[in-house]
């Protein structure tokens, strides 16, 4: 009597449920660089790459939105840090928006995340960063009263964002 082998499905089934997905989101994580055709904010832009076009979130970081003060100083910022060149993309993770969040360098060599928050045109976001360097940098900013917090009561993007339908 043969006996059956349950080890060969078993084995498809780990590589169809687990080895796939982790090779999609190594190919996905892989640093690339591009150039960017457009900034949509102080943490936003789109990158053409590999015949397409990408958005991208900076990773780490929560620059005000444009209807706040400073949002239209962040989106300047960033315009003159990347726009127009190509930037060496780092990417963490794909958001519920499918945009590659990641953190950027300039063609310098510069940490754009670090420059926003050094320049008081972003807040380190805690929710979602550990890095230590970030959260030193908005002390700094703070201290120095650098840009948005030239403000006395400067109101995180997050907050905005959740009591803006109160003012629509």
């Amino acid at each position: 009597m043969r006996r059956s082998r349950p080890a060969l499905p078993l084995f498809v089934a780990f590589v169809l449920v687990v080895a796939l997905p982790a090779a999609a989101r190594r190919e996905r994580a892989r640093v690339f660089e591009a150039p960017v055709i457009a900034v949509s904010d102080g943490d936003t832009f789109v990158v053409h790459h590999a015949g397409r076009n990408l958005r991208v979130r900076l990773a780490e970081v929560d620059a005000p939105e444009l209807k706040q003060p400073y949002g239209r100083q962040a989106r300047a910022f960033t315009a003159r840090m990347v726009l127009d060149k190509v930037v060496r993309i780092e990417p963490r993770t794909i958001d519920d928006y499918d945009r590659v969040v990641a953190r950027v360098r300039t063609p310098d060599g510069k940490d754009l995340s670090e420059e926003l928050v050094r320049n008081g045109l972003a807040w380190w976001y805690r929710r979602y960063s550990r890095d230590r360097q970030l959260e030193r940098l908005e002390e700094e900013a703070r201290q120095q009263k650098r840009g948005l917090w030239a403000d006395p009561d400067p109101v995180p993007p997050w907050l905005f964002r959740r009591m803006r339908p109160l003012f629509d």
